[in-house]
């Protein structure tokens, strides 16, 4: 088992190694378990559904289908971080954020702020002309689709990219070092989407760390997923922005028009200015977080549990961690 004073103590690059050598070895894991995972529905995807999907378009894909091979993904994603952090680091999967205390009250007040972001945004959007919404088409049975789509993408990448990487950086360097490389990685990937800008990276990387922020201050996945999941559910189904370059179902058929860094172009509202400025004062009302050691105490359990404070409510559900 590991030691926290131990591993702190580590040379800088055999702990980089560690970190590497984990990293590659989820991923490798992660993609064995979706490949095994995905061969009986190949034959649901139609080539022309495939090109669909490879060029941003969600939208012609049927989204049972796409809540199937989103459910795979992180299927596959927990049985690879069960074996890296569970039986090799010898570290409970609640050290990756996947606790349950008190995760209901959490994932609302995230969703009510992606939710309260997203809003300003159209509205603004609306009022200086940027934005037109002509029509909406409302089936309730797709949009039941969409709703589950959208709570099963986001903790997908949440697991990614806080639950597995930042906890790992964070144990083995430090929650700054953590917060900011898992940001950049998470812009870094969605640079292939159609219409990423520089000021789509930037409001990408803005929205990690506030992600970021979200899940140190709670020590659990709950809170930034539920910002995550409103976030981007708002934007694409709800007010019928592309999301990230992606195109989804939409209640509004909305179009914008102006100056790319106004308006967002094709990568939807993210690619704008305004969602810098939204991002900004989201982070400078959670700049508290920084303060809070929930998530360096929970990172810790497996490894000095007499030390940790936890509310007695939660021991109950945490009585049998190792």
């Amino acid at each position: 088992m590991e030691n926290t004073a131990t591993t702190h103590s580590t040379p800088f690059f055999r702990r980089l190694l560690i970190v590497l050598g984990k990293s590659i070895l989820f991923a490798v894991l992660a993609g064995i378990f979706v490949w095994l995972l995905s061969q009986p529905i190949g034959t649901l995807l139609n080539a022309e559904q495939i090109n669909a999907l490879n060029a941003g378009d969600m939208s012609r894909i049927q989204a049972g289908v796409l809540n199937l091979l989103y459910l795979i993904l992180v299927v596959g994603s927990m049985a690879s971080l069960f074996i890296v952090r569970q039986l090799i680091s010898k570290q409970p999967l609640r050290s990756a954020g996947l606790g349950f205390f008190k995760w209901q009250p959490e994932f609302g007040e995230g969703w009510i702020l992606g939710a309260v972001l997203v809003i300003i945004g159209y509205l603004l959007m609306l009022i200086s002309g940027m934005a037109r919404s002509t029509g909406q088409e409302f089936i309730f049975s797709t949009f039941l689709w969409w709703i589950l789509f959208f709570l099963i993408q986001p903790f997908f990448e949440e697991l990614i990219f806080r639950g597995f990487l930042m906890s790992l950086l964070g144990r083995y360097f430090n929650l700054k070092v953590a917060l900011i490389v898992s940001s950049f990685a998470f812009a870094i990937v969605h640079a292939d989407n159609d219409g990423f800008s520089i000021i789509s990276f930037v409001t990408i990387t803005l929205a990690g760390f506030l992600f970021g922020l979200l899940f140190m201050k709670s020590g659990q996945l709950w809170l930034p997923t539920g910002m995550h999941a409103a976030w981007n559910f708002m934007q694409g189904v709800v007010f019928g922005f592309p999301t990230s370059g992606v195109k989804t179902y939409a209640l509004l058929d909305t179009t914008t028009s102006g100056p790319a860094w106004l308006s967002g172009g094709t990568f939807g509202f993210e690619g704008s200015i305004l969602a810098i400025l939204l991002m900004l004062a989201a982070i400078w009302w959670y700049r508290g977080s920084w303060k809070q050691e929930r998530l360096s105490a929970i990172m810790n359990l497996s490894l000095n549990p007499s030390k940790i404070a936890i509310p007695d409510e939660e021991k109950g559900s945490d009585a049998n961690l190792p």
